[in-house]
């Protein structure tokens, strides 16, 4: 698994949804689920909320 690449998926769904309200962290895990970047696993939504943390601290994910 490519985490760097999960990380910039999961902004640009991000950026998509910010016109219409923001979207949690849940839609964009299932939505990485269903592109097949990510499995559907419980440490893998961990996984993907400590990572997209770190990212939000280093500016390089959206509010």
């Amino acid at each position: 698994m490519e985490w760097p690449r999960t990380v910039e998926r999961a902004a640009a769904i991000v950026t998509s949804y910010d016109q219409t309200g923001g979207c949690s962290l849940r839609q964009r895990y299932y939505w990485l689920v269903a592109e097949g970047l990510i499995p559907h696993t419980a440490p893998t939504y961990r996984r993907l909320s400590s990572r997209l943390v770190q990212a939000r601290w280093e500016e390089r994910f959206p509010d």
